[in-house]
């Protein structure tokens, strides 16, 4: 390993080593020291090249951290600056001392959601123009940990100008408002290749006039970064525990979005919960190919205001009311069908996500946070048509995009809406177009309308080109009494196909896959029903197990604490020899040959 040329080694190690990373974009980098320890060592050898590597890492990468604006402390940082400049291609800035402030966002330490707890430094000058001088080969500026309201942001704006040339090589801005760049973005676009920046993360704009801020924002965009590959900024104020929960929103006009999309096609991911959820702007984003687009998400922002937008948009295009705007219209919201439509221009595209919120039962409205003054804003009425994301968008998937390998359908609340139900346009031809994505392996879906000979046709028809493992999630059945048998008959059926199948028709016992198949009712049976039942499950998958040696069984079923009596099944699962579950799961290696699984719950039937 020792021979190899530095970049290749780093190659390898980004592969090798979980969070290690030389790219500069999306993601700050970070020097995983725990792993990189247990590299070094091995021997003598590696412990010098990961040492090289630490250094190199440590020579590129610096933060500048003021924290009282002392004299002794301005002259160490224009010393550091002096002495490491001209290696630096990694530069952080971080003005006083930060604490967190309890929140629920992903990056909850990042200065756009925290206070500071610091003397000011407002006042002090810090030397901006001398300091930045000894830049010159600086790729990636991360300014997210300045207050929002320091005046030293607009530094930024009146020395960027001077500096320009020297900051040609910048691919990467982390901001905490909008203001600062849009000269600065500018004056790289001119001053450089007319290409701009590869990466743009600003977590907030004006929310005061958010209609004009983001319109200014994306203007600015398209104008001077039109090969921009990350606009990420959002990442910043999404909720981690339901992903749709998101403080920056695009309240575009379509001409606006059309102009983006048409401009900015560098675009590496897209999440849709920053944008308008109607079907004009997916046909809008499907109609001009993205050739590196790899991870698409959709779901609809649970802030989102759809008679604040309209109300926007007519003003915009000088349309007169004559009573308040509706929150409603065709083709928008829950009234949004073409979703599909935006695949058509995503050829490279590798995961596709999608997060569905459905109004959670009254006595269920705290499922996140009882104090949470978000969850006042939370809409009572459905937000998206479920059925949208149907067989036609997986006929899509299929035709238009033919490396996908994640594809995912999840609740952001699943289990605390009694009401939900299957998708009912996502049927076995939904299935039977996936299996033809050759390099899926990853498969998670929320209750669809399938069959359990859908299923096994889906399982068979994988392609054999892919050597690795697959692993398939999906819930059947509902949290209605109407659909709580459906598991039951879903799950026997399956299990009487596999008995009856030879081993030469059942093609997916030769691959490596994992399938888990979980009930997404919560009824309690009976438990008489319920011990017959297992009792003829136990024969038929004696069937099975005795036809299909390489095929192993797993069915977690649930009973009452204090008590021996059956009340439901949780999940079924069936894996391969060579598949390996994940451990979330909880099925232990140690019990693979045991196929009946009994966990205790507390339940209160209705």
């Amino acid at each position: 390993m020792e021979r190899l040329p530095a970049p290749l080694l780093s190659s390898i190690l980004a592969v090798a080593v979980p969070g290690y990373t030389e790219d500069l974009v999306p993601y700050k980098r970070k020097l995983p020291g725990e792993l990189l320890k247990a590299l070094a060592l091995v021997c003598k050898a590696w412990l010098a090249v990961i040492k090289d590597i630490v250094s190199r890492f440590q020579a590129s990468t610096l933060t500048l951290h003021f924290q009282t604006g002392s004299e002794s402390e301005l002259q160490e940082i224009q010393r550091q600056a002096s002495d490491k400049g001209s290696q630096v291609v990694d530069l952080r800035i971080c003005i006083g001392k930060l604490v967190p402030r309890p929140g629920f966002y992903r990056n909850s330490d990042a200065i756009s959601l925290c206070k500071r707890d610091a003397p000011p430094l407002d006042g002090v000058d810090l030397s901006w123009d001398s300091l930045f001088q000894s830049f010159t080969n600086l790729k990636r500026l991360d300014l997210t940990l300045m207050t929002l309201e320091s005046p030293h942001l607009w530094f930024f704006r009146v020395v960027s100008e001077r500096l320009a040339n020297l900051f040609l090589r910048t691919q990467s801005i982390w901001l905490t408002r909008h203001y600062a760049v849009y000269k600065a973005a500018e004056d790289w676009w001119r001053a450089g290749d007319q290409r701009g920046l590869r990466q743009l993360t600003i977590p907030t704009l004006n929310y005061d006039n958010c209609f004009a801020s983001c319109a200014e924002f994306i203007r600015n965009v398209v104008k001077y970064c039109p090969t921009v590959e990350y606009l990420d900024g959002y990442v910043h104020s999404v909720r981690d525990t339901d992903v749709l929960t998101c403080r920056t929103f695009w309240p575009l006009t379509v001409n606006l979005w059309g102009d983006f999309c048409a401009t900015c096609t560098n675009l590496r991911e897209f999440n849709w919960v920053i944008a308008p959820f109607g079907d004009p702007f997916f046909e809008i984003f499907g109609a001009t190919v993205k050739p590196h687009l790899k991870k698409l998400t959709f779901g609809i922002n649970m802030f989102w205001d759809w008679e604040y937008y309209f109300r926007c948009c007519d003003e915009a295009s000088g349309v007169e009311r004559n009573a308040a705007a509706s929150s409603t219209r065709p083709g928008y919201g829950v009234n949004a069908t073409r979703v599909a439509s935006a695949l058509e221009g995503c050829p490279a595209l590798e995961e596709l996500r999608v997060n569905l919120y459905h109004p959670v039962d009254p006595e269920h409205r705290g499922f996140i946070i009882a104090a949470n003054n978000d969850q006042r804003l939370f809409p009572l009425d459905e937000v998206v048509n479920m059925d949208a994301f149907d067989d036609r968008l997986c006929e899509t998937l299929a035709t238009y995009c033919p490396l996908v390998s994640c594809v995912e359908i999840k609740e952001v609340a699943p289990g605390l809406n009694r009401s939900l139900s299957p998708i009912q346009t996502f049927t076995d031809a939904g299935l039977e177009y996936l299996a033809k994505l050759k390099f899926l392996k990853t498969l998670h879906l929320r209750p669809i309308s399938c069959t359990a000979k859908g299923l096994l046709k889906f399982l068979n028809n994988l392609s054999d080109e892919f050597a690795g493992q697959r692993t398939f999630e999906l819930a059947v059945a509902g949290n209605t009494r109407a659909l709580s048998m459906d598991f039951y008959v879903f799950l026997q059926e399956l299990l009487r196909l596999l008995g009856d199948a030879t081993p030469h028709e059942l093609a997916c016992a030769q691959q490596k896959f994992v399938l888990r198949v979980i009930n997404s009712g919560e009824a309690v049976m009976q438990s008489v029903w319920g011990e017959s039942y297992l009792s003829s499950l136990k024969s038929i998958i004696e069937k099975v197990t005795r036809v299909h040696e390489s095929l192993r069984l797993r069915v977690v079923s649930a009973r009452e604490r204090g008590t021996t009596e059956f009340a439901t099944i949780l999940e079924f699962g069936i894996y391969t020899l060579s598949g390996e579950p994940s451990p979330s799961y909880g099925w232990c290696r140690s019990e693979s040959n045991k196929i009946f699984v009994v966990k205790t719950y507390d339940y209160t039937s209705d």
